[in-house]
């Protein structure tokens, strides 16, 4: 059964099979779509075909959506995080470019993780300012021709000073940084 190798097992260290394939496939260019009966047998089926739909298309072409203005000098960041079973806190970063493409993404073990409430990990500065500033160099060695004026981050739990002083020190240079909390209406 897949289940069993889904969440960090114990004794297994910090092995998901999930995480790990899919990191493999991204780094050989290979898009990766995994389906769960877990997932799709959820009481929302609206929220669940508007996923697999989103995800078919984007894994199908490569750009999901775009802003209907280019912007040259704007690359756009998702930031989330993950807790698993045994504790183990992943921060997740991804960076495109105005037009969706230049798609750059990185997973990292968060060492130091802080908490908002019980279970919200986040970045504290140094971390935030490592993985921010990696997804940078990243970014710049392999697709931008322009340099960058203009950095929206995303996420949808509170940014915290911790993250926003790491963020700001991995884009020191850029005079517009822009963070965007997403909540979901329920």
């Amino acid at each position: 059964s897949f289940n069993m190798f889904r969440e960090d097992v114990p004794g297994a260290g910090d092995f998901n099979l999930h995480d790990a394939v899919k990191l493999y496939a991204m780094d050989k260019g290979v898009k990766v779509q995994f389906i769960e009966e877990r997932s799709i047998r959820a009481s929302d089926q609206c929220k669940v075909m508007w996923g697999l739909s989103t995800s078919i298309y984007a894994k199908a072409n490569g750009i999901l959506w775009q802003p209907s203005e280019v912007q040259d000098n704007t690359a756009f960041i998702g930031v989330s995080y993950a807790t698993s079973s045994s504790g183990i806190n992943i921060g997740c970063s991804q960076l495109f470019d105005s037009t969706g493409a230049g798609m750059r993404m990185l997973m990292r073990k968060i060492v130091n993780p802080g908490f908002m409430g019980r279970k919200n990990p986040y970045m504290k500065a140094d971390e935030a300012r490592a993985m921010l500033g990696a997804l940078r160099g990243q970014y710049y060695a392999s697709t931008a021709s322009t340099p960058l004026t203009r950095i929206v981050i995303h996420k949808t739990t509170p940014f915290t000073k911790e993250e926003i002083r790491g963020f700001t020190q991995a884009f020191e240079g850029i005079e517009d940084i822009e963070l965007l909390q997403i909540q979901e209406m329920t």
